[in-house]
């Protein structure tokens, strides 16, 4: 049995108490679920790029990606549809500003992406198109069949909280495919130590199967965190029952990993404070978009993670198919460079 290297410990909050235990002492569950074949489930990571510093991070976290994952990288340049077409009762030539903009950005997108090609090895393609940013990004993640897409989060948290949807977030609604959150101020380069939140109420296993290949190729070092508001006894047998579960794949797996419970009526910022205490570089959540009438105000468990500065935020979600219809007024350009 792969014997972690972790130290074990008890943590006590007045909002949470975490224990780990160690791998000998949990009872794997029978399941007859199983991890898939090792196989990496990420085939075409897509980013966006505006060219500020935030956003070559975001690019910088994708190309690591993909040289890990043998993925295809698109890059899409979005301008926003209100800079290229005039406002009502103002005249512009639109003809001459699409150019002067089509001319600056292509040569640009065309340099970034003959750089990826030759110096980073990786198969790129760049796209350039104008619209709204957030549903244009969707709908070109839709029909290039992306299986993740990556997005740098914002320099600070609105002064409204949560009221209005920051545009990871607003990302994540509209997508066909999990999102990756970067952290605007950092570049990641690997994911080396890893929080995956477990909730009965998600679909862990499946979040296991997509993340695997993530853990594995980044030699991650996972803590299973189970997440509960009210400790019951079928509750909390459920959740030990699917930690268990987790912590056999990846013995199997050979990962790394120490597991404990969270009884805590703020499983967000439980959540945030550990990945401090670990000094986490990612965190692997089931991606959620409900809110309650309480959530409407002060956010939910995915909105309280997605925008944190010290580390990203992997939202998984099952992969559907496009449902989008694409749009007559959208403009593309793409460039492929072998």
């Amino acid at each position: 049995m792969y014997k972690c290297p972790f130290r074990f410990g008890i943590i006590l909050d007045f909002r949470y108490i975490m224990i780990f235990e160690a791998i000998g002492t949990l009872q794997p569950h029978i399941s007859h679920f199983k991890p898939k074949i090792m196989m990496s489930l990420i085939k075409k990571i897509i980013v966006t790029t505006d060219f500020s510093e935030k956003s070559l991070n975001a690019v910088h976290t994708a190309i690591q990606m993909c040289q890990r994952h043998g993925a295809e990288l698109h890059l899409l340049y979005v301008v926003e549809t209100s800079k290229v077409f005039p406002v009502e009762g103002i005249l512009a030539p639109i003809a001459n500003i699409n150019d002067e903009i089509m001319e600056k950005d292509i040569f640009m997108l065309k340099e970034l992406t003959r750089s990826i090609n030759e110096d980073k090895g990786i198969a790129c393609t760049c796209h350039h198109k104008i619209g709204f940013p957030v549903q244009t990004l969707c709908e070109t993640a839709s029909e290039l069949d992306c299986d993740l897409v990556v997005v740098a989060t914002e320099n600070e948290e609105s002064s409204l909280g949560f009221l209005f949807d920051s545009a990871a977030y607003q990302v994540l609604k509209n997508a066909n495919c999990s999102v990756l959150a970067v952290p605007a101020e950092k570049r990641l380069a690997s994911f080396g130590n890893v929080i995956f939140p477990v909730r009965t109420k998600n679909d862990v296993v499946g979040k296991y199967n997509f993340s695997r290949a993530i853990l594995k190729l980044n030699h991650a070092k996972v803590v299973m965190m189970g997440l509960l508001s009210k400790p019951t006894k079928k509750m909390d047998r459920a959740i030990k029952d699917l930690l268990a579960q987790l912590g056999q794949f990846m013995e199997e797996d050979l990962i790394p990993y120490v597991s404990g419970v969270i009884v805590s009526n703020d499983p967000a910022s439980s959540t945030k404070e550990a990945g401090e205490h670990y000094e986490t570089d990612l965190i692997i959540i089931n991606a959620s978009t409900k809110r309650n009438l309480v959530q409407f105000f002060a956010g939910n468990f995915t909105q309280r993670l997605l925008n944190r500065k010290e580390f990203a935020v992997l939202c998984y979600k099952p992969k559907r198919q496009r449902t989008i219809p694409q749009q007559e007024n959208t403009f593309s350009t793409q460039m492929a460079f072998g």
